[in-house]
């Protein structure tokens, strides 16, 4: 995200855009001259905003598992390994991928964790996590 700005040296700022579609999607043929839409500035802003906040926090490792446990109706997984939303949708694979994608970053870290091995989990001792084939997130 901090990449995505480009300098304008006219006005001696950064800004988003060109080439930028804004969220109604109406303004296409103008995606040359778009400049800060209102949305995309604030989302963006907001981004940066929760971006620096986990990084500060850097993932505390006993809230993270905490979470994964949470006793929540979307927080459950069937015996077939799907996580449940409700009976119109008994499985929801956006929420086993994010589980999935959760668990292999804490287990082999991502761009900026702290350097040691299974840097999401707790390091209090009780944890002995080993995984295979994973690689640290950029």
């Amino acid at each position: 995200m901090t990449s995505y700005p480009v300098w304008d040296e006219t006005g001696q700022r950064y800004v988003l855009g060109p080439a930028l579609i804004p969220a109604q999607e109406s303004y296409g043929r103008d995606r040359a001259g778009n400049l800060n839409p209102t949305f995309e500035l604030a989302y963006w802003y907001w981004g940066l905003q929760t971006a620096q906040k986990w990084r500060q926090r850097l993932d505390e490792p006993e809230k993270a598992v905490d979470a994964l446990f949470i006793e929540s109706q979307k927080n459950r997984y069937l015996a077939s390994r799907h996580n449940y939303q409700s009976a119109r949708l008994p499985l929801y694979l956006p929420g086993n991928g994010g589980l999935l994608s959760a668990v292999a970053m804490m287990a082999a870290g991502w761009d900026g964790c702290p350097d040691r091995p299974a840097p999401g989990f707790p390091n209090n001792g009780k944890w002995n996590v080993r995984w295979e084939g994973l690689k640290r997130m950029p």
